[in-house]
This record gives C-alpha cells, sequence and structure tokens, in this order.
C-alpha cells in the first residue's frame, strides 16, 4: 500500500533526523505516490518529489496502450485528482520522449498540471533514453545532474 510506504519513509525520516525527504517514485509507483500523497498531511516537508516515467491515470495509460479497448478494466478508484492541487512541493518529472511503455504526455501532463512553483522537466530525447533508464542515459550524465541537484542548498 503506498500511502503506508510513505508513512514509514516519513517515520524513518523524523526519527533519523534527515536534512532532507525525498521520495522517488518511478512509472505505475508514480501514479501510487500521486494518489497517495492526497492523503498525507506532511506534504510541507518533502524536499523533493521525483516522478520519472510516470502518469496520474492508470485507467488513460489503459485507454492509450489498448486504443480505447480495454481501458474500463481498470480501476479509477485510486487514481490522483485530474488537477494535482496538491504537488507544491519541490517536482522534478523525468520522461524520455521516445518511452515504449508510458507515452511521453503523461510526463507532459504531470509537469504542466503540477502548481509547484519549483519543478523541472528532463525531456530525455536521447536515442538510448527509454522506460525508467535515466542513470544510464549518457554516459551516466543524468545521474550526475541528479546528484548536483541533490546538493543544492535551494532544496530545503
Amino acid at each position: 500500500d503506498g500511502l503506508k510506504f510513505l508513512h514509514i519513509a516519513y517515520d524513518k525520516y523524523q526519527a533519523g533526523g534527515y536534512k532532507r525527504l525525498i521520495i522517488y517514485a518511478q512509472s505505475l509507483g508514480g501514479a501510487i505516490a500521486l494518489r497517495s500523497l492526497e492523503e498525507v498531511s506532511w506534504q510541507q516537508d518533502i524536499s523533493l518529489l521525483v516522478l520519472d516515467s510516470s502518469f496520474r491515470s492508470p485507467q488513460e495509460v489503459a485507454r492509450v496502450k489498448t486504443r480505447g479497448l480495454f481501458w474500463w478494466l481498470i480501476s479509477s478508484e485510486y487514481t490522483a485528482n485530474p488537477l494535482l492541487p496538491h504537488l507544491t512541493m519541490p517536482l522534478l518529472v523525468i520522461h524520455a520522449k521516445k518511452d515504449p511503455v508510458i507515452p511521453f504526455a503523461f510526463g507532459e501532463e504531470l509537469y504542466n498540471l503540477a502548481p509547484s512553483k519549483q519543478k523541472t522537466f528532463w525531456k530525455l530525447d536521447e536515442a538510448d533514453a527509454i522506460h525508467g533508464n535515466v542513470f544510464f542515459v549518457k554516459k551516466g550524465d543524468y545521474r550526475n545532474r541528479f546528484l548536483e541537484l541533490l546538493n543544492q542548498s535551494s532544496l530545503k
């Protein structure tokens, strides 16, 4: 359960006296995190939310991937609010333009809808960029960029 995982992570964050709480969610994990984050009272404590190759609605992904045939088999009960009003924390969206699993448009949707005032979109257009492999693209250049981002003082 995504909510339970987030609460465990938050409890460890508090108990460990860590400086930052960073949530990294990938693909379906991003959709689960988006919905679960609606339920927590400590969103303001999140230093950075990373959504890598992710999407808001599993039902919409099914609609696109099955060309409208089987989307109705997927429940929308646990889908995040379509407007994503709770995404006010610093946000990094990562998505490959040629992602064969989750279409790029879903990453764009997340970035465009998020009301965060501190958001970044890494649009991976390299030939070797596919679903969820950001840290292996360009011989690890994005991995280094991510580490630099984590060291920025602008993250609370």
